[in-house]
């Protein structure tokens, strides 16, 4: 793969702006950097931008970045201090100019025709965003190895009214999990004053998602794949800023919240809303008593409290502990005792790898189904 030294201006559209600005945020990336830049540059479809946002490297990223805009004026280069994911995704979006924006993180890499018919299919539809499939491929560098999963997405047309009828199908299918799968309307940012979240260091492209949703009027989602995701054993573009996930969580949990209560969607799917709160919760335990650091329970025990606090967890006040525990499904019964505010006893249940297996045995008792997912 390579790309040859050419100046590009665009006759497709009477615009002098671009069809699309592809954002790349950047960091310590020299490995992949080429890979990643040409995979776009190297589209079928030529009327675009390319966004290019160095967060602070340290390493050859700044000078690959430079060799790239001499070689094509579709190139942008921005440095800046660093500041995270959030920061440099942000100010690709004071920069970006095209009618569509799109994302690429800087050890991925584009599907060839991603541009050309993701575009086509978002003008003649008239949606506000386009998302496609892609392919998760996890590296072993160790064993040398990859393993690849194909992710497509249920393929339609969605106004408002269907996003909300078809939301938990859409949900589970990863329709708003990320943005680098996706086509966003330009003028649905701006006109919303939508930015990535700084607080969130982890799951921000699942919170821009969640800011874009309640705007959206027309949902196009293409099935075929065309991005490839790399998930490589000690490096990861989407987690190298913060490993900090559970107060994400918190935040996360109150973005699809605020999007049931704005949309009324309980009315559609009646119990969806607290099973999912439960979801949540339980990922936050967990994530209390397993991914902070050990010892300080007082601490622990303190974010709890405050985590009660939030009104996406209303419903724990509302329901007594037997309808939790039976209501909620898998999360069941975490959800009952942190009501009960056993907190030691959620701590005990956690912390070591035998007390979680043995949960799980009693949450299967409870729920009659699988293991909980707590991956958020």
């Amino acid at each position: 793969m390579g790309v040859k030294k050419r100046i590009i201006h665009s006759t497709k559209r009477n615009s002098n702006m671009p069809a699309v600005s592809v954002i790349m945020p950047l960091y310590n990336s020299a490995r992949f950097l080429p890979r990643a830049v040409e995979s776009v540059l190297n589209q079928s479809f030529e009327d675009f931008e390319l966004i290019l946002v160095n967060d602070g490297s340290t390493d050859a990223s700044p000078e690959i970045c430079g060799k790239y805009a001499s070689l094509d004026n579709r190139v942008i280069v921005l440095h800046q201090p660093n500041a995270g994911m959030s920061a440099a995704r942000n100010r690709g979006l004071e920069t970006a100019e095209g009618e569509y924006v799109a994302f690429i993180d800087s050890d991925d890499e584009y599907v060839e025709g991603l541009l050309e018919e993701n575009y086509s299919l978002a003008v003649e539809s008239g949606a506000d965003v386009v998302k496609y499939g892609i392919t998760r491929c996890s590296l072993d560098p160790v064993n040398k190895s990859m393993a690849a999963q194909k992710l497509p997405k249920p393929a339609g047309m969605y106004d408002k009214k269907q996003i909300i009828e078809n939301y938990p199908w859409l949900r589970k299918s990863r329709v708003f999990t990320f943005i680098w799968d996706s086509l966003f309307k330009k003028s649905l940012i701006l006109e919303n004053n939508i930015r990535f979240d700084s607080r969130v260091k982890v799951y921000g492209d699942f919170c821009f998602n969640y800011d874009c949703l309640p705007h959206i009027r027309k949902l196009a989602v293409n099935p075929d794949i065309y991005y490839l995701y790399f998930v490589r054993k000690g490096y990861s573009a989407s987690t190298k800023y913060d490993p900090s996930k559970n107060e994400s969580r918190v935040i996360m949990s109150a973005k699809e919240h605020k999007f049931f209560a704005g949309c009324g969607l309980e009315t559609f799917h009646p119990g969806y809303r607290d099973k999912l709160a439960a979801r949540y919760l339980s990922a936050i335990i967990m994530g209390t008593f397993v991914e902070r650091s050990p010892g300080d329970y007082a601490g622990k025990r303190a974010f709890l409290e405050s985590v009660r606090e939030q009104e996406q967890f209303g419903f724990l006040d509302k329901n007594r502990f037997l309808s939790i525990l039976r209501g909620t499904g898998k999360y069941g019964l975490l959800t009952a005792l942190f009501k009960l505010r056993s907190y030691r006893l959620l701590m005990l249940a956690t912390e070591s790898r035998r007390s979680r297996e043995l949960l799980f045995k009693v949450t299967r008792v409870f729920s009659c189904g699988p293991e909980p997912d707590w991956d958020f």
